[in-house]
């Protein structure tokens, strides 16, 4: 199974553009899903800042979570 996760308010507390306070649990759920074969996509605004976007990818890694796919959210008008 394919599964998209955003970052802000998912993986962290919305604290846009700072990374907010770590969801307890997230990063543990999403790293044993991955663990059973499961593909994990970052799906996040962060995307449309390389800054702001690398800044959650390292966030993740030092967690020991790396997404196999990062793709961009979209932000609707």
């Amino acid at each position: 199974m394919q599964l998209a996760i955003d970052f802000d308010g998912t993986l962290v507390k919305d604290a846009y553009p700072m990374i907010g306070a770590e969801m307890p649990g997230a990063v543990d759920t999403l790293k044993k899903l991955q663990s059973k074969g499961h593909t994990l996509i970052l799906w996040t605004c962060r995307s449309h800042d390389k800054n702001l976007l690398q800044e959650a990818v390292d966030w993740c890694a030092k967690r020991g979570l790396v997404f196999d796919k990062i793709a961009p959210g979209k932000i609707s008008a």
